[in-house]
């Protein structure tokens, strides 16, 4: 009976401990409520969304959302530590007065309330577009642009929208203001992006856009009748040839081609384009005249490089192309990633991919190459131009390469230099990569405030996060940007960094007039902590 009882409150105990921790770990995340109004009366039914403005790991944002009840409140729950858009969904809604979407930098554990949000009908803009003959143009893409546009004004109130099978379309949604209507691409495009290509045309039928008609949209109106009659569109012309083995002239297939437009020797757009079939045969539909460059690259496991095709197109199709390869240089070795945290999760290697950023010696170009690490480090890489080379790493869906750091570099035990010079065609294998696993878990949360007034509305803040660690080189990309973003209540965190000590500085940049130089100030920072940091900046002209 004794027994049974202290089994029973053991088990109480450990269901309280197991209930603590839960909430201990849910109160890790934020909260983020207020109102929408739409003329002074509660909005029922809005769904209001926080988006990260950044997500690691290469991963697509998060989103998190919360819907208006009765009254017009919202609550969105759950939301970890990072910097969001605040912004409500209604489309043919805008918000009346400050941007469309807030920004706000959110604490571990937070509840953020009075994140409010006035809104009112927005106003729409209709018209029909149609050819040199007359004839409705389907599916264009309308461009409805105002005057001065200001960062967070969201895209989705100037861009878009598109004709019906009528041509007719229709911009709603619109912000009080002035806009510019217009139809076509500003540049000619790129090969296979479109079968008919029109040039930039504004409302009324124009091509220049001192001549565009402005149009004063208010608030619930709506502007009918803006036509544009489009010009013919722009002359377009086949571009084909084939890629053949240079030393035996037979045909190369599966070849991935990619076409850059050129502006002098630099390279303004670019676009992937079809491969080469078995007989070596490629064709690129709808170029546009213009000065293109084609670059033809292997797969994977390819050994063969080949140097670019320059190509004018004037008025007529290209034909009778051809693209010659040549054995490239490589890189083959053994990744051996170690770690210096033990508490750091060190990725499998062949969550690995390995690259090779080559510069070359004539033009001053960059170009790289890179491939997966094998489950047992090793790994190959060909079909490599020969010029100053450097190898790095990254792990699957990393958007930088701070995450893994490249300690040295060995061949046939041999200590290398961390950059090196490969021989054009050169083949070098027995090398071995010491990596080192960088696991920064190092947060700075930051607070910017003013004293003796406020700057000037059209004044930009800017905050700015400098390491003074010698062994650091740069801070990793993985913590968002050297810059952080201040919120609606002049907040910002920065995080993803590795320990050690950095200064963080903030200056106001207003008119002419203004600009105030805020305090200067150092933190240190350490690994699965949050460094707070208060700025205050004395307002003076």
């Amino acid at each position: 009976m004794v027994s049974s009882t202290l089994q029973a409150f053991a088990c109480i105990l450990l269901l309280l401990v197991l209930a603590s921790f839960t909430a201990a770990q849910k109160n890790q995340t934020a909260s983020i409520s207020g109102k929408v109004r739409i003329k002074d009366k509660p909005a029922v039914g809005i769904v209001v969304t926080a988006v990260e403005t950044y997500s690691s790991g290469g991963t697509q944002s998060t989103r998190y959302r919360g819907t208006t009840d009765a009254e017009g409140n919202y609550r969105i729950e759950d939301v970890p530590a990072n910097t969001y858009y605040i912004y409500p969904i209604a489309p043919a809604l805008v918000v009346s007065n400050g941007e469309t979407q807030q920004l706000l930098t959110v604490a571990a554990g937070e509840t953020i309330r009075d994140v409010d949000f006035s809104m009112v009908q927005g106003g729409v803009i209709t018209g029909k577009i149609t050819g040199a003959d007359g004839q409705p143009l389907i599916e264009q893409t309308v461009n409805v642009v105002p005057l001065n546009f200001q960062a967070g004004y969201g895209p989705s109130n100037f861009t878009g929208f598109h004709t019906d099978d009528r041509g007719v379309y229709r911009a709603f949604g619109l912000r009080e203001g002035k806009y510019r209507v217009s139809v076509g691409a500003s540049n000619p495009g790129l090969p296979g992006q479109a079968r008919q290509i029109y040039k930039q045309t504004f409302y009324p039928s124009v091509t220049d856009p001192a001549k565009a008609t402005v149009l004063e949209v208010t608030e619930g109106g709506e502007i009918r009748n803006v036509d544009i009659e489009l010009e013919p569109p722009i002359p377009t012309f086949r571009v084909s040839g084939r890629v053949v083995d240079g030393e035996t002239g037979q045909p190369v297939s599966d070849v991935h081609l990619a076409v850059l437009r050129m502006n002098g020797s630099i390279s303004v757009s670019s676009v992937s384009a079809t491969g080469s079939n078995r007989n070596g045969e490629f064709i690129i539909e709808n170029a546009a005249p213009g000065h293109y460059s084609i670059q033809a690259a292997p797969s994977d496991k390819g050994d063969w490089r080949a140097e670019p095709l320059v190509v004018d197109v004037v008025d007529r199709d290209v034909t009778e192309l051809e693209i010659k390869t040549k054995r490239g240089a490589s890189l083959s070795g053994v990744v051996v990633l170690q770690s210096y945290d033990e508490k750091a999760v060190v990725p499998k290697l062949d969550q690995l991919q390995i690259f090779a950023l080559i510069q070359h010696p004539a033009t001053q170009l960059s170009s790289g190459r890179g491939g997966r690490v094998g489950p047992d480090g090793s790994f190959r890489l060909g079909g490599l131009v020969g010029g100053h080379t450097q190898l790095m790493l990254s792990r699957d869906n990393s958007i930088g390469f701070r995450e893994i750091d490249v300690v040295s570099v060995e061949r046939d035990g041999v200590p290398q230099p961390k950059e090196f010079d490969l021989r054009d065609g050169e083949q070098i294998s027995g090398i071995r990569v010491l990596a080192k696993y960088n696991n920064f878990r190092g947060t700075i949360q930051g607070q910017v405030k003013f004293e003796g007034g406020e700057p000037p509305a059209a004044s930009q803040i800017m905050v700015l996060v400098n390491s003074l660690s010698q062994n650091a080189s740069t801070l990793p990309f993985n913590s968002g940007a050297l810059s952080p973003q201040l919120d609606l209540r002049g907040r910002f965190i920065v995080q993803g960094l590795e320990a050690g000590s950095y200064e963080v500085s903030v200056t106001v940049f207003g008119t002419d007039q203004y600009r105030f130089e805020g305090p200067k100030q150092q933190v240190t920072v350490t690994n699965n902590a949050v460094t707070e940091v208060t700025l205050t900046v004395k307002v003076k002209p």
